[in-house]
């Protein structure tokens, strides 16, 4: 896979994700991952992010890296 680099970006916009209405995570301070061939994705601090609405899954897959 040639294409496959995979790089970080740090960014300092503000991203929020909201569900049904409900903050669940707010930062200026992501790191956006960007894939050849896949849409850009963005990784927040775990201190931005409402763990105590979250809830483990029962679905297990690591991360092929």
């Amino acid at each position: 896979m040639q294409n496959a680099r995979i790089t970080l970006h740090p960014t300092n916009k503000r991203m929020q994700v909201q569900v049904d209405g409900i903050l669940l995570a707010d930062s200026s301070n992501t790191l956006e991952l960007r894939e050849h061939g896949y849409p850009p994705r963005h990784y927040f601090p775990r201190d931005d992010v409402r763990m105590d609405l979250l809830t483990t899954s029962e679905n297990d897959h690591p991360l092929p890296v």
